[in-house]
């Protein structure tokens, strides 16, 4: 099989599982933010004062009905501890609770998506592995891939050294402190405030981020993708080695949007469990090859993704 033919095989039905999961994901983000600030009487003279009593109790019960983890919930509880909270500061982290309730709407369908991709390159990479192997008097036999896996597969740091959900925290907490600060400027500006009376200008106002929400949609789609790629990369190497292949083949996709990265590790061939020397380019933009000594296979090093965008692929050698 040439490299056309190799990624054609790997992709395709992986690529059918991610246009499914894009169609039912929802990026409400925007509805939220409209449910929760009409909530609130903000205007440009009480958005630095203190909330008042009302107003502060709906805003701790709101806080009480959101389930998170991490840094999220460390600032939901130093929020809920506190007598005095101004304005701003409940504006700033319900905007944050919006992009947070967005993502943990659509994660059983990102779940599913993952144990898809693991179990269709299973299947894939070990009938892969059978055939080069080729072995006398033993007919296929398919290991099916453990869910029990995934996890650990799903902690693993991509090649810029975070894994999947602290991607997400950190995409979570970019996009809502952007969308703060634009509409802490509508609220100064009064764009929030209609004839109609206080915030009932929000509708509007949010409809100007159309176009953010849209980008920032699209991007957490393709950060999605290469997590797919990565999944797929690391049980394709769980499916060789269940089959009994102790060396891989870098396989690239040739052609005017291959990186000088992947160019240059197009068609070497790596040991699962040995010790790795081989030359590549570090960077994109560098003139020289530099020389990498890798225990096995590491992401990032010699085995993909190797940069954001990465569509390389290892495919079994012997």
């Amino acid at each position: 099989m040439n490299n056309k033919e190799i990624l054609k095989e790997r992709w395709d039905k992986i690529d059918n599982e991610l246009n499914k999961y894009s169609k039912v994901f929802n990026y409400d983000v925007k509805t939220r933010i409209k449910r929760l600030i009409k909530a609130f009487n903000i205007t440009s003279d009480s958005l630095y004062s203190y909330m008042k009593k009302a107003d502060l109790t709906m805003f701790k019960s709101e806080l009480q009905d959101v389930e998170a983890k991490g840094y999220l919930e460390y600032k939901i509880n130093q929020m809920l501890k506190r007598t005095k909270i101004k304005y701003y500061e409940a504006l700033q982290l319900l905007i944050e609770i919006a992009y947070h309730n967005t993502f943990k709407k659509n994660k059983e369908f990102e779940d599913e998506l993952f144990t898809a991709t693991a179990i269709i390159t299973s299947e894939i990479v070990q009938r892969e592995s059978y055939k080069v192997r080729k072995p006398l008097f033993r007919r296929f036999h398919l290991i099916p891939f453990p869910n029990y896996l995934l996890p650990h597969i799903m902690s693993l740091p991509l090649y810029l050294g975070y894994n999947w959900e602290e991607y997400k925290e950190n995409m979570i907490q970019y996009n809502a402190n952007k969308m703060y600060r634009n509409i802490v400027v509508d609220i100064q500006q009064g764009r929030l405030d209609t004839e109609t009376g206080v915030n009932t200008g929000i509708d509007t106002s949010l409809d100007r981020y159309d176009r953010t929400f849209e980008i920032e949609r699209k991007r957490y789609i393709t950060a999605l993708d290469n997590q797919v790629a990565s999944v797929s990369n690391q049980v394709a190497l769980w499916g060789m080695e269940k089959q009994g292949i102790k060396e891989v083949i870098f396989v690239a996709v040739m052609d005017e949007r291959t990186t000088n990265i992947c160019k240059s590790m197009n068609g070497q061939v790596f040991k699962i469990n040995e010790l790795n020397v081989y030359q590549r380019y570090a960077r994109n933009d560098d003139e020289e090859l530099t020389t990498y000594r890798t225990d096995g296979l590491k992401i990032g090093e010699n085995q993909p993704a190797l940069h954001y965008n990465c569509r390389s692929v290892l495919y079994p050698h012997r």
